[in-house]
Protein backbone atom coordinates (compact mmCIF):
# COMPACT_ATOMS: atom_id res chain seq x y z
CA UNK A 1 0.00 0.00 0.00
CA UNK A 2 1.20 3.65 -0.71
CA UNK A 3 -1.40 6.32 0.24
CA UNK A 4 -0.20 8.33 -2.84
CA UNK A 5 -1.36 5.47 -5.46
CA UNK A 6 -4.95 4.61 -6.57
CA UNK A 7 -6.23 1.44 -5.39
CA UNK A 8 -5.23 1.47 -1.16
CA UNK A 9 -7.30 0.38 1.08
CA UNK A 10 -9.53 2.64 3.83
CA UNK A 11 -7.20 1.18 6.29
CA UNK A 12 -4.22 1.76 4.86
CA UNK A 13 -4.94 5.07 4.68
CA UNK A 14 -5.66 5.36 8.12
CA UNK A 15 -2.49 4.37 9.06
CA UNK A 16 -0.81 6.47 6.62
CA UNK A 17 -2.58 9.40 7.79
CA UNK A 18 -1.63 8.36 11.26
CA UNK A 19 2.21 8.60 10.07
CA UNK A 20 1.54 11.51 8.38
CA UNK A 21 1.15 10.53 5.20
CA UNK A 22 5.27 9.53 5.61
CA UNK A 23 5.15 6.23 3.52
CA UNK A 24 8.11 6.68 1.05
CA UNK A 25 7.92 4.60 -2.27
CA UNK A 26 9.96 1.19 -1.28
CA UNK A 27 10.50 1.94 1.79
CA UNK A 28 7.57 1.82 4.06
CA UNK A 29 5.55 -1.41 4.95
CA UNK A 30 2.60 -1.82 6.89
CA UNK A 31 0.43 -5.02 7.68
CA UNK A 32 -3.33 -5.03 9.47
CA UNK A 33 -4.97 -7.91 11.31
CA UNK A 34 -8.08 -8.31 12.73
CA UNK A 35 -8.11 -11.17 15.05
CA UNK A 36 -11.46 -12.45 17.85
CA UNK A 37 -12.14 -8.33 17.87
CA UNK A 38 -8.70 -7.37 18.29
CA UNK A 39 -7.29 -4.84 15.44
CA UNK A 40 -3.39 -4.90 15.24
CA UNK A 41 -1.94 -2.31 12.80
CA UNK A 42 2.41 -2.81 12.51
CA UNK A 43 3.77 0.13 10.56
CA UNK A 44 7.57 -0.25 9.49
CA UNK A 45 8.33 3.04 8.56
CA UNK A 46 11.82 4.40 6.65
CA UNK A 47 11.21 8.10 7.73
CA UNK A 48 14.37 8.73 6.52
CA UNK A 49 15.41 12.61 4.74
CA UNK A 50 12.30 13.63 6.76
CA UNK A 51 13.89 16.55 9.36
CA UNK A 52 13.66 14.95 11.87
CA UNK A 53 15.55 12.90 14.62
CA UNK A 54 14.14 9.58 16.47
CA UNK A 55 14.40 9.79 20.10
CA UNK A 56 16.25 7.14 21.15
CA UNK A 57 14.72 3.37 21.10
CA UNK A 58 13.85 1.92 24.64
CA UNK A 59 12.59 -1.65 25.88
CA UNK A 60 9.90 -2.20 27.78
CA UNK A 61 10.21 -3.33 31.19
CA UNK A 62 7.31 -3.89 33.99
CA UNK A 63 5.55 -0.84 32.55
CA UNK A 64 5.46 1.19 29.36
CA UNK A 65 7.61 4.04 29.09
CA UNK A 66 5.15 6.70 26.99
CA UNK A 67 5.73 9.67 25.01
CA UNK A 68 3.01 12.33 23.18
CA UNK A 69 2.61 11.22 19.95
CA UNK A 70 3.89 14.42 18.88
CA UNK A 71 7.03 13.55 20.44
CA UNK A 72 7.60 10.74 17.87
CA UNK A 73 6.37 12.31 15.20
CA UNK A 74 2.84 11.32 14.67
CA UNK A 75 -0.59 13.20 14.55
CA UNK A 76 -2.35 12.50 17.79
CA UNK A 77 -5.57 13.66 15.75
CA UNK A 78 -4.96 11.23 12.64
CA UNK A 79 -4.50 8.36 15.68
CA UNK A 80 -7.54 8.93 17.20
CA UNK A 81 -9.11 8.86 13.56
CA UNK A 82 -7.77 5.77 13.34
CA UNK A 83 -8.56 4.47 16.52
CA UNK A 84 -12.30 5.27 15.62
CA UNK A 85 -12.37 3.89 12.40
CA UNK A 86 -10.72 0.28 13.38
CA UNK A 87 -12.70 -0.11 16.75
CA UNK A 88 -11.77 -2.43 19.34
CA UNK A 89 -8.92 -1.97 21.47
CA UNK A 90 -5.13 -1.48 21.09
CA UNK A 91 -2.10 0.55 20.91
CA UNK A 92 0.73 2.09 19.11
CA UNK A 93 4.44 1.61 19.50
CA UNK A 94 6.74 3.68 18.10
CA UNK A 95 10.92 3.94 18.59
CA UNK A 96 9.49 1.60 22.26
CA UNK A 97 7.56 4.39 23.42
CA UNK A 98 3.96 3.82 23.82
CA UNK A 99 2.51 6.66 22.23
CA UNK A 100 -1.25 5.90 21.74
CA UNK A 101 -3.96 3.13 22.57
CA UNK A 102 -7.48 2.67 22.40
CA UNK A 103 -9.76 0.57 24.49
CA UNK A 104 -8.79 -1.79 27.24
CA UNK A 105 -5.34 -3.12 26.32
CA UNK A 106 -4.36 -4.93 29.56
CA UNK A 107 -7.29 -7.37 28.64
CA UNK A 108 -5.94 -10.46 27.54
CA UNK A 109 -6.18 -12.01 23.80
CA UNK A 110 -5.93 -14.66 21.20
CA UNK A 111 -3.51 -12.77 18.31
CA UNK A 112 -3.68 -15.86 16.19
CA UNK A 113 -3.04 -14.15 12.87
CA UNK A 114 -2.01 -10.77 13.82
CA UNK A 115 1.52 -12.16 14.59
CA UNK A 116 1.61 -13.14 10.67
CA UNK A 117 4.00 -9.83 9.71
CA UNK A 118 6.38 -10.79 12.41
CA UNK A 119 7.42 -14.51 10.58
CA UNK A 120 6.92 -13.57 7.43
CA UNK A 121 9.55 -10.24 8.31
CA UNK A 122 11.98 -13.01 9.46
CA UNK A 123 11.21 -15.47 7.19
CA UNK A 124 11.96 -13.39 4.24
CA UNK A 125 15.01 -11.29 6.03
CA UNK A 126 16.39 -15.18 6.67
CA UNK A 127 16.08 -15.30 3.20
CA UNK A 128 17.67 -12.30 1.96
CA UNK A 129 20.44 -13.08 4.15
CA UNK A 130 20.87 -16.26 2.56
CA UNK A 131 20.13 -17.86 6.22
CA UNK A 132 18.01 -20.83 4.16
CA UNK A 133 17.64 -21.42 0.87
CA UNK A 134 14.83 -20.75 -0.51
CA UNK A 135 10.88 -21.21 0.51
CA UNK A 136 10.54 -24.49 -0.61
CA UNK A 137 13.66 -26.14 1.95
CA UNK A 138 12.53 -28.85 3.81
CA UNK A 139 12.12 -27.46 7.81
CA UNK A 140 13.54 -30.48 8.71
CA UNK A 141 17.31 -29.46 8.39
CA UNK A 142 16.15 -27.05 10.79
CA UNK A 143 14.50 -29.20 12.65
CA UNK A 144 15.36 -32.99 12.76
CA UNK A 145 12.76 -34.11 15.07
CA UNK A 146 10.10 -33.33 12.04
CA UNK A 147 11.52 -36.56 10.37
CA UNK A 148 10.87 -38.81 13.76
CA UNK A 149 7.37 -37.62 14.58
CA UNK A 150 4.32 -39.22 12.93
CA UNK A 151 5.77 -42.27 11.74
CA UNK A 152 1.44 -43.76 11.76
CA UNK A 153 1.23 -40.75 8.88
CA UNK A 154 4.51 -41.44 6.92
CA UNK A 155 6.24 -38.94 8.66
CA UNK A 156 4.66 -36.49 6.58
CA UNK A 157 6.36 -33.45 8.89
CA UNK A 158 9.79 -33.90 7.21
CA UNK A 159 8.16 -32.91 4.14
CA UNK A 160 6.92 -29.52 5.51
CA UNK A 161 8.50 -26.08 3.70
CA UNK A 162 9.26 -22.92 4.59
CA UNK A 163 6.48 -22.00 2.36
CA UNK A 164 3.63 -24.33 4.12
CA UNK A 165 4.74 -22.45 7.29
CA UNK A 166 4.18 -19.25 6.36
CA UNK A 167 1.12 -19.79 4.05
CA UNK A 168 -0.18 -22.27 7.02
CA UNK A 169 -0.69 -25.31 5.11
CA UNK A 170 1.72 -27.28 7.33
CA UNK A 171 -0.96 -27.69 9.44
CA UNK A 172 1.05 -26.18 12.51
Amino acid sequence: FHPKRPGGTERGRAVAAACGDRLPVGSGRAAFSCVAGVCVAIAWLNIGGIAQSAPPRVFPGKQWDRKRPAEVGLDASQLERFSRFVGGRGCVVRYGYLVYSWGDIGRRADIASAAKPFYTHFLFKALEDGRIESLDERVVRWEPRLAKINAALGFKDARISWRHLATQTSCY
